[in-house]
């Protein structure tokens, strides 16, 4: 099973490092969402973020490309510092 003891360490500073260490699997993949589709689309993204205490979903212009669980979240933090956002970056693409 996959949680916080499994998590990679690492970041680009220290409050990322703190951020992917520390975060929940929900405040995790909800910031680092953010984070890729405020990189790529700024405030045009046709992409939004939705979450259960289970599993969340994430939509395309209100259609669901994407729906995981919160144990998906931990087997990517337990991969790589930036597996998941590279997993996202796979879904959301490039502009």
């Amino acid at each position: 099973m996959y949680d916080r003891t499994t998590r990679i360490q690492g970041g680009s500073s220290f409050a990322d490092a703190m951020l992917r260490g520390g975060a929940s699997s929900e405040s995790y993949a909800r910031t680092m969402m953010r984070r890729k589709m405020d990189k790529v689309w700024g405030d045009e993204s046709p992409y939004t973020y939705h979450a259960s205490e289970e599993f969340f979903i994430i939509a395309r212009e209100g259609v669901p490309v994407a729906i995981r669980d919160f144990q998906f979240v931990e087997m990517k933090r337990s991969e790589a510092v930036h597996a998941f956002e590279d997993w996202v970056m796979e879904i959301i693409g490039e502009k």
